[in-house]
C-alpha cells in the first residue's frame, strides 16, 4: 500500500508544479478544477439490490466516493489525478441471529490518471467527453471469528473445543489484490458562481457508472 501512496503523492506534486510554472494561452479565466462527489458502481448496485437469501444475514455497499483534481494542458482540454473508495460488507451463511460462518469485509480503492475534452463549454455550464485509465486495489479480511464463539458456546469443553476450531475452522485472513482499470465517461457542470457548481457524470467502467458532487474551479 505504500508504494501506491508514493506514487499519488509523487502525482500530486507534479501536478502541482505543472499548474505553478506553466501558463496557457486561452480565453478561459479557470484552468484548474478539484471535484468531491459521490456514485454508484455495478458491484455496489449488485450488492446491495442482488445479494439476497436465506445463506445471507447482510450485505451492503456504501457509494463510491470519488476526489480528483485536473489541471487545462491545452485549449479545453485538461488531465488530471483521481481516487475512489467503496466499501462492501457481507455476512455469509448465518448459523443463527447471533453467529454467521464467514463475515467478510473489503475495500476497493481507485487511483487513475483523466483526460477530458470540453466540447460545451460556456460561463455557467459546460459539457465534456473522456476517460480514467489507473489501478483498482482490493483489501479486506476475512472472518471466521463468529463461527468459533458458536463452537465454543455448542461444546462448553474448552480443550474440545480448541481441538476442533483450530484443526477445522481456518483462522481470520487479510487479502490484497490489484487490477488495472479503465472508464469512458460523460459528463456535465452546472455554476452557481464563478468558481462553485455541480458535477454530473455518466460512464462505462470503473470505479462508478454514474456520479453527481461539487466542482471547484480556479
Amino acid at each position: 500500500m505504500k508504494k501506491y501512496i508514493t506514487v499519488i503523492f509523487v502525482l500530486l506534486i507534479s501536478f502541482s508544479v505543472y499548474a505553478q510554472t506553466n501558463t496557457i494561452d486561452t480565453n478561459s479565466n479557470f484552468r484548474n478544477n478539484v471535484n468531491l462527489g459521490v456514485g454508484s458502481s455495478f458491484f455496489g448496485f449488485i450488492t446491495n439490490t442482488l445479494v439476497k437469501g436465506s445463506l445471507v444475514n447482510k450485505a451492503y455497499a456504501t457509494p463510491v466516493f470519488h476526489l480528483a483534481y485536473e489541471r487545462e494542458v491545452l485549449d479545453n482540454t485538461y488531465m488530471g489525478i483521481n481516487a475512489g473508495y467503496q466499501n462492501f460488507y457481507f455476512d455469509l451463511l448465518p448459523i443463527d441471529s447471533d453467529h454467521s460462518v464467514l463475515i467478510t469485509n473489503i475495500n476497493r480503492i481507485n487511483l487513475s490518471l483523466s483526460a477530458d475534452h470540453f466540447f460545451l463549454n460556456q460561463p455557467r455550464f459546460n459539457m465534456f467527453f473522456g476517460g480514467q485509465l489507473g489501478l483498482t486495489i482490493w483489501e479486506g479480511r476475512l472472518s471466521f471469528e463468529e463461527l468459533v464463539s458458536y463452537v465454543n458456546e455448542l461444546i462448553p469443553i474448552q480443550v474440545v473445543s480448541d481441538m476442533i476450531t483450530k484443526k477445522l475452522i481456518p483462522s481470520s485472513d487479510n487479502f490484497f489484490t490489484t487490477n488495472f482499470s479503465y472508464q469512458l465517461h460523460l459528463g456535465m457542470e452546472k455554476y452557481f458562481t464563478d468558481n462553485l457548481g455541480l458535477r454530473g457524470t455518466i460512464a462505462v467502467g470503473s470505479p462508478y457508472w454514474a456520479m453527481i458532487g461539487l466542482n471547484y474551479r480556479f
